[in-house]
């Protein structure tokens, strides 16, 4: 069985670290099921699962917050949406921002 593939970490235990994790996760799950298309929403669950696969040190609860809450382009309040790098596209399904065009 290949080794999963690796991600740059930044420093460990940070946001930053965290969103890296998550974004590595997000693009790499399109072709681990044959998609191929990042464009492709994933759940958070499989989310979950392939950082815990890739040997991730967050928890499910940082996970699923960081993509709800800090990732989320839609999302407001205080301390929220601190990125924009996530659409939601359903309930619990996300894809990543940059496959949406964007006019200024």
């Amino acid at each position: 069985m290949p080794s999963a593939p690796s991600v740059t970490p930044a420093a460990s235990g940070t946001r930053d670290g965290a969103r890296r994790e998550i974004l590595a996760a997000v693009q790499a799950l399109p072709d681990r099921s044959g998609a191929g298309d990042v464009a492709v929403a994933v759940a958070v669950a499989e989310v979950i699962q392939e950082m815990h696969r890739r040997g991730t040190g967050y928890a499910a609860g940082t996970i699923a917050t960081m993509m709800t809450a800090r990732l989320r382009a839609q999302a407001c309040g205080p301390d929220i949406a601190d990125y924009d790098d996530l659409t939601r596209t359903a309930r619990g399904r996300y894809r990543p921002r940059s496959t949406e065009s964007t006019s200024g």
